[in-house]
């Protein structure tokens, strides 16, 4: 793609806005650098590492600090005999630290994510290089100590020798403190070399060796003759230090070059995803998509430009379309705004998206790669190559119809501006036509009539009309399709300020056909508005009327939810009464042993009364009616009662409050109140048979069988205590009872007999069975009991 057009666009300003979110001077650059892709399967695979990246990141950004390039240093690591210096050193330290960091983050967070798997699978920790450089560098950039046994015990001789002669030094200056010979009471060194400081008036008082002096020229820095010999040794042990770590980091810059490929392949990596990341940062500051590329459709859905969000100012977003079979969209209004950003928005995005760069669009948008991106926006003045404003903008369209094709975006911003109104409109006519004809996606804006026109009867073209409002004429930076619009100027000219008369005489120079244009155009606009104000209308009354049904729907539900609660809570109490009255009943039995036939019977009658309501309420549970049933009664004292939630009918006794009990032949049962309807024409309950004595169940309720023994024809025992097994041996009679069984089986085994006694026993009480016997052998003989209910 040319320069001249990437510049127009300032895709550079966008590449150093994204460059401020890297983390290092090398990933800005890398930033600065990005140029636009023409592969589709390598921009779609970049804006892949985008999506991966972004969402890799969302709960915890990458561990990439700044990190130095290592680039220069590399290079002189492959330089046979070179030695590279302790702090240099270090910076390939700092490199294989975020590598290590970088490599551990992306394999926790790339799963389901391949493109950063790769990324991860090009950074190399390199533990002997590390391993090299932590034991012999310290963070200050020089040499450890145990960079070797050599430096090691180098430093321990120049430590020895340096305290001696300062020890040394220390009690000359001491024994002398009330002379006039030194200058001052310190030892320090000059010339690698410790000495004390003289008066230069005494320095014949102290023999020995000058090595400075002070720039007043009235201290000299002697070096006493006592000391000189322990000064040789310190100097020739400070040379054998600097040998010994010129051959440490000869060794540890050879090992550096051995490995310069991978260390250069881990920059270009961390490089590549400062890059990537700091893409994913400008994304998320400002909301960025990335959209789907499309083959030949532009859809950008409200897109922004990004330089001017990054202003910080409020900034309108556009819809961009051309459909797959059209060529060209001419875009029209007066000269308040609107269009060149239109063109430059389409354009920065084009750029973007090829870049690798989210853009500032909805989610919804699709946009196609183009093999160039033209532009003819603003200027073209060259006064260098001595070319006016159109010849700059004939030039720069030659060189676009020379080289655009149908994988081309162009974008023109007034062609044929700057010359003879009809030449620069039959111009423009010519250009659009023949980039049209070669199918190059084409934005061009115009305040040429004669093009308006001519665009809306092309085939391949479509029209848009950047609205503004028609009071103020401030734009409003949407495009309105399929409609042409209006210059406004004379209307401009006359807000802003030019005179009266020379607008009129002006009005009255526009030719005829002009005119009536104008005035159609206009008209057309008014019908427009006019249009779009009922539209608006409507779409707000449907709307409204949406908002409405939804709170109706809304409403219904949580009534259907309200009755569907409270059907649940009744079937609840009736399962928890059945269970209480089976439970109570059953104590009572053992209690009624001695009678169990007087006893029992209406006992079981009244449970198996109770479960046949339970299975009724289920069904009305499955099925709730529509309709509920008016309000009943309130009954009193003597009425005949019925219990909403099992259907049980008695006489009411007492009301207290929410409780109230009521009776049903000699059976007092404890309810809530609000569970009562009064009922009319039943008889009061029958008495039940108590054998001498009556009996109350209190605070009864009723529950179904968890237990799904009703699909079974046999109960198996075996190996089970007498206690539970009767208790289910109930249980299962119940239920089998309800589904009205003619004949079931009861294995209990044989054992010591004790099971199959209290089988029998509890047979013979039980009010569902007819009959029982012993099971003949092919159903299990004596360990299994065949027990015949009763019809």
């Amino acid at each position: 793609m040319r320069n001249i057009d990437l510049e127009t666009l300032e895709l550079s300003r966008l590449l150093a806005a994204i460059a401020q979110h890297a983390a290092s001077p090398a990933g800005a650059e890398g930033c600065l650098a990005r140029r636009p892709l023409l592969q589709r399967s390598a921009v779609e695979s970049e804006l892949l590492r985008v999506v991966e990246a972004r969402a890799a990141s969302e709960e915890e950004r990458a561990p990439l600090g700044s990190f130095p390039d290592i680039r220069p240093i590399l290079g002189s690591a492959r330089t046979e005999g070179f030695i590279l210096e302790a702090e240099r050193c270090l910076e390939v330290v700092s490199i294989l630290a975020v590598v290590r960091q970088m490599q551990a983050w992306l394999r926790h967070r790339s799963a389901g994510k391949p493109r950063l798997l790769a990324a991860s699978q090009s950074l190399y920790t390199l533990p002997a290089l590390s391993e090299l450089l932590d034991r012999c560098l310290d963070p200050d950039g020089g040499l450890r100590d145990d960079a070797s046994p050599e430096l090691r015990r180098i430093r321990r001789r120049l430590r020895t020798l340096r305290s001696g002669l300062e020890a040394r030094l220390g009690r000359l200056l001491q024994k002398s403190a009330h002379e006039t010979t030194f200058a001052d009471q310190f030892v320090t060194v000059r010339n690698g070399r410790f000495v004390v400081p003289v008066r230069a008036s005494a320095a014949s008082n102290l023999p020995g060796i000058v090595q400075d002096r002070s720039s007043s020229g009235e201290t000299i820095f002697v070096e006493p003759l006592s000391s000189v010999e322990d000064n040789n040794q310190l100097l020739l042990a400070v040379r054998e230090e600097l040998e010994e770590e010129a051959r440490i980091l000869a060794a540890i810059t050879q090992e550096i070059g051995r490995n310069a490929d991978a260390l250069g392949t881990n920059l270009e990596t961390l490089i590549d995803l400062d890059g990537l990341f700091a893409r994913v940062a400008f994304a998320r500051v400002h909301d960025g998509i990335c959209p789907r590329i499309s083959d030949r459709e532009i859809s950008l859905v409200q897109a922004r430009h990004p330089l001017l969000v990054m202003t910080s100012r409020t900034v309108t977003p556009v819809d961009i379309a051309l459909a797959e079979d059209i060529d060209l969209l001419v875009i029209t209004g007066p000269n308040t705004g609107g269009k060149s950003v239109a063109l430059k928005t389409l354009g920065i995005s084009a750029l973007m998206v090829q870049c690798g760069i989210p853009i500032l669009a909805a989610p919804e948008s699709r946009i196609p790669l183009f093999d160039k991106v033209f532009t003819d926006i603003g200027d073209q003045q060259n006064v260098a190559d001595d070319l006016s404003t159109f010849s700059g903008h004939v030039k720069n369209l030659g060189e676009i119809l020379s080289d655009a094709t149908a994988a081309s975006l162009v974008l023109l911003d007034e062609p044929g501006t700057g010359t003879d109104p009809e030449d620069g409109a039959a111009l423009a006519k010519v250009i659009l036509d023949e980039l049209s004809h070669r199918g190059a996606r084409t934005l061009a804006t115009t305040h040429f009539q004669t093009v308006k026109v001519a665009a809306l009867s092309h085939p391949r073209t479509r029209v848009a009309a950047v609205d503004f409002h028609s009071e103020t004429f401030a734009p409003k930076y949407r495009l309105i399709y399929d409609s042409i619009g209006p210059s406004l100027g004379l209307v401009m000219a006359r807000r802003l300020g030019l005179p009266s008369l020379l607008i009129q005489q002006a009005e009255e120079e526009r030719s005829e056909g002009t005119a009536d244009l104008s005035a159609a155009l206009e008209k057309l606009e008014i019908q427009r508005r006019k249009l779009e104000s009922e539209v608006s209308d409507t779409v707000a009354e449907r709307r409204k009327f949406k908002t409405q049904r939804s709170e109706q729907e809304r409403l219904v539900a949580e009534l259907q939810e309200k009755k569907q609660r409270k059907w649940s809570e009744e079937l609840g109490a009736a399962r928890r009464f059945a269970e209480e009255l089976r439970r109570e009943g059953r104590k009572l039995l053992d209690e009624a042993k001695n009678n169990p036939a007087q006893f029992a019977k209406p006992l079981m009658d009244l449970a198996r009364e109770q479960r046949k309501s339970i299975v009724v309420a289920t069904k009305r549970h499955a099925s709730p009616p529509e309709k509920e049933s008016a309000p009943a009664e309130q009954p009193k004292i003597g009425d005949q009662v019925r219990i909403r939630s099992n259907g049980l009918v008695g006489e009411l006794l007492e009301l207290h409050g929410d409780r109230a009990r009521i009776a049903r032949g000699k059976i007092r049962l404890d309810v809530a109140s609000d569970q009562l309807e009064k009922i009319s024409g039943i008889a009061p309950a029958g008495k039940v048979a108590s054998g001498g004595g009556g009996f109350r169940v209190q605070r009864a309720t009723l529950r179904s069988d968890n237990e799904d023994l009703a699909s079974a024809i046999e109960l198996q025992l075996v190996g089970e205590r007498v206690r539970p097994a009767l208790d289910r041996l109930d249980k299962f009679l119940d239920n089998q009872a309800l589904e009205s069984r003619e004949c079931v089986r009861v294995v209990h085994g044989h054992g010591t007999g004790a099971l199959r006694r209290a089988i029998h026993e509890q047979l013979a009480i039980s009010p569902h069975v007819d009959h029982f016997t012993e099971a003949p052998p092919h159903q299990g003989g004596s360990g299994a009991t065949l027990v015949y209910l009763r019809g």
